[in-house]
């Protein structure tokens, strides 16, 4: 009896140990084109090792997955039985062709991420786009929910499908009502495109030297 309380003890202890360096992190990103809470527990928070989480989609929709951070600044993790791989972007964001996720930095105070599915249907505003992206052609779809920090008005995630068929995420921002700020990924440049509120053919637009986006009625 006491090698078996000897044992458990053991056991108890290091468990505790292992779940020491364990860390739980929330952060907004895009999966497939569409945005998305993910929730991610880093079993060594201190350096390489397994990781897993949930990925909150909208209306409702939650994909789990897990995987390893085997090397530094690197992801590979497994999603609803699909492969991806992440790279790490600066010091909180992880970037990959279909799934990103990252977080504000330490220095800027923000609410609690809001998972989407309890956005109400009311605040989210599905809108369609024809546009041009360094002069090629294109179309898009954006899913655009109240801002989640105090100097966002909205934020939004979709996907652009080029004239040729080629598809890319695209996540955008107003930090005011007359202005918009877009990522698109991949993109080799990793530019920022800063817009303007316009107006085309009696349609709203924003615009820059680089990147148009007219929504379409």
């Amino acid at each position: 009896m006491k090698t078996l309380i000897a044992l458990l003890v053991l056991f108890l202890a290091t468990v505790s140990l292992s779940l020491a360096g364990a860390a739980k992190k929330t952060y907004s990103g895009s999966y497939k084109g569409q945005p998305c809470i993910v929730k991610v527990t880093w079993y060594n928070w201190e350096g390489l090792g397994p990781i897993a989480g949930m990925i909150y989609l909208s209306p409702g929709a939650v994909v789990t997955f897990s995987g390893s951070n085997s090397q530094p600044g690197v992801i590979e993790l497994t999603a609803a039985g699909e492969s991806f791989r992440l790279v790490r972007k600066g010091a909180a964001a992880w970037t990959g062709s279909q799934f990103s996720f990252s977080e504000a930095p330490a220095s800027t105070p923000t609410p609690s991420p809001t998972p989407p599915s309890q956005v109400p249907p009311s605040q989210m505003v599905d809108e369609t786009y024809t546009g041009s992206w360094r002069g090629q052609q294109f179309t898009a779809q954006m899913r655009w929910a109240p801002g989640d920090e105090p100097q966002i008005v909205r934020r939004g995630r979709g996907t652009i499908t080029m004239s040729g068929g080629q598809k890319f995420s695209i996540e955008g921002w107003q930090p005011s009502a007359d202005a918009a700020e877009f990522n698109i990924k991949p993109d080799a440049s990793g530019e920022t495109y800063k817009t303007t509120k316009t107006t085309r053919d009696g349609s709203e637009a924003w615009e820059s030297s680089s990147l148009t986006l007219t929504q379409t009625k």
